[in-house]
């Protein structure tokens, strides 16, 4: 938060010299941040202030304002009424913020998400152009990310709100074909689909995003597709609006037809550089790691003759894994199906995450089409999971038995996909020490059927955090020795430069890209932390915030907690790049490293890290689409415990109803232990109850009835 913004006691307000403002929202629903909408007061006051937000803190005559709040005929004495009316929402607001000069009524808007929005998307196509195609990506995503809907629904058919409303859904449309574009480029064709898609939804005639559209179909192997999508637009042109599509659409579409180069516009044109890149790229084998490597292809070879198995890759932070697997699984790709998945700290919170996700990202590179054909029978087990993908409703929990049984259907649809994919198949999952049960239950189930099946499991985890793990081949990685160090550094430097790392890979490399012989760092902290400072105070502190809130950088939300103009941070980011403490992953930037991540957030004060998950874990709150265990973990290590224990509650029905009630009942005893409600004791009480704990359902059951829960509390001691 800049030095000179101080956050007033009513959380909304901010403090500039003399000036308050304050942030709107007006896309998908009216919003004064900080304030719950019912403080606002009628419908007609509510009006009002949204008049005068759309007018950016320009003063609105008042006999304007009068014919917008009452179009339908003005009262006696319009002005005494908009004086009444102003005078209530000064109460709520402050006077400072809405004044009145000769000019009209003016509010103070310091923030509006339809400005920002616009930036954003500006910002985005300058960078494209530029070359910088993460940044432009990420813009374009926290564009996006801001569009949650119609500039203010409830006022559709107001006049006043009629430019707005249409700049609007133009800017968004423009932001999901500027996101689709950089994803193209990024060689990621699964997201550039998805957000072409997207902009043609919202506009059918968009011919720039069908063309980047195309190309993407075309990059992932779909060229009948990309055919089908330049005919339903020609159709819709000439039947709609009696005109062809434009030469650069038809130079495309022939380009498509006969299999040539793609034309056309730049998008197109670097989107298939980033695919002839992406072809030609060829992984190496990473130094020292030869016989790793020779142990995932042999097992590879036994999956491609029906005896998948396991192999679990081991080893100490910064060892290497990662990338091991990584380089493996690109040069697979080229003869075996490749789904990678990885759990991270959040991703306890959905059972089956990382597993369903890497599912749900291949399904979508295989179209509509193939993949309904892919999933079969399957799309009704797998509906609590992949229910907005799948089209089907979500299998209910009371059509089965027992939740045993529900997890169990879930565990064998998510195999029986597995084995219509193209084989062999193999499942790349990283980090699985940081899984829920429920992932580490199903790689049980898997490894029991994948003898006999062209299936592959391929998991990483550290060392010194590793969980039981199904039986199969466990290799574990260590340390360099100076001939696999002196790949990486080279021979001259290798044995000192082994000796001061441990032969740790990760420190290895810190250490040779030391600036200063004399003063090298002793830790990988110490490397990261001097590397960190070298971008500047502003940078840096840009750097630390993002490292506490995550592995991978959510710009919108980055935005949000340092109060920052996200142009600015994505300055600070790219500064991160270049200096090697962040990298380059489909259109987004994320830490080079955990250990990176953690020596960044070791060197934050405890004050700072918790300002930070406070104001994230609101910030979350407050989206449409609620991630309830990202809400919880920020909030809670940010201090906000009602906040923390209502969203552990939400995160535990969502669990319970994904059939994992191990950990359902992890995360309602936390929901419990924060802050014991009423709600929460009756989540804990139906998981406990289902789990055979009916002692403990009938405590958790009557604790909750004297909190107030009423005929739920009593419903569950009847039946445990």
């Amino acid at each position: 938060m800049a030095a000179d913004t101080a956050e007033t006691s009513s959380g909304f307000l901010r403090d500039h010299g003399a000036v308050l403002t304050l942030r709107a929202r007006v896309l998908g629903g009216f919003e004064i941040e900080g304030v719950d909408t019912p403080r606002l007061g009628s419908r007609k006051a509510r009006i009002l202030l949204k008049v005068l937000v759309l007018a950016r803190s320009k003063p609105v005559a008042a006999d304007l304002l009068a014919e917008c709040v009452w179009p339908e005929g003005l009262p006696k004495r319009p002005s005494d009424q908009l004086s009444v009316l102003v005078s209530r929402l000064r109460g709520v607001l402050g006077a400072d913020v809405l004044v009145r000069s000769e000019a009209g009524y003016a509010l103070a808007v310091e923030w509006l998400d339809v400005d920002a929005m616009t930036t954003l998307v500006d910002e985005s196509r300058r960078r494209l152009a530029a070359g910088n195609t993460t940044a432009a990506a990420m813009a374009a995503a926290a564009a996006v990310t801001l569009a949650r809907g119609p500039l203010l629904p409830d006022d559709d058919d107001a006049p006043w709100a009629e430019a707005d409303r249409a700049t609007a859904a133009r800017v968004a449309a423009t932001a999901r074909r500027l996101g689709a574009e950089a994803a193209l480029v990024a060689g990621d064709f699964v997201g550039a689909e998805l957000l072409a898609q997207g902009a043609l939804d919202h506009d059918g005639y968009d011919e720039p995003a069908l063309r980047t559209l195309m190309a993407a179909l075309v990059a992932s192997g779909r060229p009948a597709t990309a055919l089908g999508a330049y005919a339903e637009m020609r159709a819709r042109l000439v039947e709609e609006l009696g005109v062809d599509p434009t030469p650069e659409t038809e130079d495309l579409h022939r380009a498509v037809l006969l299999g040539l180069p793609l034309p056309g516009s730049a998008s197109e044109d670097r989107g298939a550089g980033a695919l002839a890149h992406h072809a030609a790229a060829t992984p190496a084998v990473p130094p020292g790691r030869h016989d790793a490597w020779q142990v995932l292809d042999h097992a590879l070879d036994a999956a491609r003759a029906g005896r998948g198995g396991l192999v679990t890759i081991v080893g100490e932070a910064g060892m290497g894994k990662s990338h091991l697997v990584e380089a493996w699984a690109a040069q697979a790709e080229s003869s075996a199906t490749v789904l990678v998945g990885r759990c991270d700290e959040l991703s306890r919170g959905t059972p089956l995450q990382a597993i369903v996700g890497a599912l749900e990202r291949h399904l979508r590179g295989l179209g509509p089409q193939s993949a309904t054909q892919m999933l079969g029978p399957e799309s009704e087990a797998l509906g609590p999971f992949m229910a907005p993908f799948v089209g089907a409703p979500a299998m209910p929990a009371s059509a089965l038995r027992d939740w045993g049984a529900g997890q169990l259907v879930a565990f064998a649809a998510i195999v029986t996909v597995l084995s219509r994919l193209p084989a062999p198949t193999v499942v790349v999952l990283d980090d699985v020490h940081l899984a829920g049960s429920a992932t580490i239950e199903w790689l049980d189930y898997a490894v029991r059927r994948a003898d006999g099946l062209a299936l592959l499991l391929v998991a990483t985890q550290r060392l010194e955090e590793a969980v039981a793990l199904p039986i199969g081949t466990t290799v574990e990685l260590g340390p360099f020795d100076a001939d696999s160090a002196a790949e990486l550094v080279g021979t001259e430097r290798a044995a000192a430069l082994v000796l001061r790392s441990g032969g740790n890979p990760l420190f290895l490399v810190e250490l040779a890209a030391s600036d200063s012989e004399s003063a090298m760092p002793t830790s990988i902290q110490d490397a990261v932390v001097a590397r960190c400072e070298r971008a500047g105070a502003t940078a840096a502190n840009t750097l630390r915030t993002a490292a506490a809130l995550g592995l991978e950088i959510d710009l919108d939300l980055l935005g949000a907690v340092l109060r920052a103009p996200p142009i600015e941070l994505l300055d600070h980011l790219e500064e991160g790049a270049r200096r090697g403490l962040l990298v380059e992953v489909g259109g987004r930037f994320v830490f080079r490293h955990q250990l990176v991540r953690d020596a960044l957030v070791e060197g934050t004060s405890a004050p700072r890290r918790a300002l930070a998950h406070r104001e994230a874990g609101r910030a979350l709150a407050a989206r449409p689409v609620r991630d309830a265990y990202a809400i919880a973990h920020h909030a809670r290590l940010g201090g906000d415990t009602e906040l923390a224990a209502d969203a552990y509650v939400e995160a535990a029905e969502l669990a319970s109803a994904h059939f994992d009630q191990h950990e359902a009942l992890v995360l309602a005893d936390a929901a419990v232990d924060t802050r014991p409600s009423a709600q929460g004791l009756v989540v804990r009480a139906r998981v406990r109850m289902m789990l055979g704990d009916y002692h403990g359902a009938i405590g958790d059951a009557e604790a909750a009835a004297e909190l107030g829960a009423g005929a739920p509390a009593l419903e569950l001691q009847a039946w445990s």
